[in-house]
C-alpha cells in the first residue's frame, strides 16, 4: 500500500487472484482493506483457478481494470508466469505496472519466463519482510544486532531468522 501510495498515487488497483490459494486470497483481501482506508481505490476482484492460469480468457482476467489501473497479482510463480505476459498484451500499456506476492516470479517454476509479452510491464514483488518495520520486536532486533555487531544489519537473513526464533520463543509459557 505504501509503494503505491509513494510511487503511483492517484492510480487504482485491479487485484486478480488465483481463487484456490488461500495465501493468495487473503493477500489480497488484506492489501484491499489497508488500501481502501489509505483512499486507493480497488477494482472488483478477477478470480480463476490455478489450474486454467494458461487458458483462461484473458479479457476474463482483466475485468473492469482501466487504463491506469496497478495489477494487484498476488499469486503463485506458475499462474503468474502465464497470467502476467498475456494480460500485458492483451491490455497493450507502455506503463503497466504489476505487484505480486513474495513468492511471485520463482523461476523454479516450470512456466515462468516461458510466456513472452511484446508490450514491456514494471514488476514488483513483495514481502512482508521490512526493515522499516516499527514494533517490539524489531526494535529488540535492531538494539541486539547493533550492540553484538556494532552496526545495523544490511540483509534480511537475520531479521527472519530472529523473527522466526522470537515467535516460537514468545509461544513458550512462562
Amino acid at each position: 500500500v505504501n509503494l503505491v501510495l509513494e510511487r503511483f498515487a492517484n492510480r487504482a488497483v485491479a487485484p486478480i487472484v488465483e481463487v484456490d490459494c488461500k495465501n493468495c486470497m487473503d493477500f489480497a483481501d488484506e492489501f484491499s482493506r489497508f488500501a481502501k482506508e489509505d483512499g486507493i481505490a480497488v477494482r472488483n476482484r478477477t478470480t480463476y483457478l490455478n489450474k486454467n492460469a494458461e487458458t483462461t480468457e484473458v479479457s476474463a482476467l482483466a475485468g473492469d481494470t482501466q487504463e491506469t489501473d496497478i495489477l494487484l497479482v498476488p499469486n503463485t510463480s506458475y499462474s503468474s508466469g502465464a497470467i502476467i505476459p498475456r494480460l500485458a498484451d492483451h491490455l497493450q500499456r507502455k506503463d503497466l505496472v504489476v505487484i505480486g506476492g513474495d513468492g511471485w516470479g520463482d523461476w523454479s517454476s516450470s512456466y515462468v519466463g516461458k510466456v513472452k509479452s511484446k508490450f514491456p510491464y514494471a514488476g514488483y514483488r513483495l514481502t512482508p519482510w521490512s526493515f522499516d518495520v516499527k514494533d517490539k520486536r524489531h526494535d529488540r532486533f535492531f538494539k541486539a544486532f547493533k550492540d553484538s555487531k556494532g552496526t545495523l544489519p544490511t540483509g534480511t537473513a537475520s531479521l527472519l531468522s530472529y523473527h522466526t526464533l522470537s515467535v516460537a520463543l514468545d509461544l513458550l509459557p512462562a
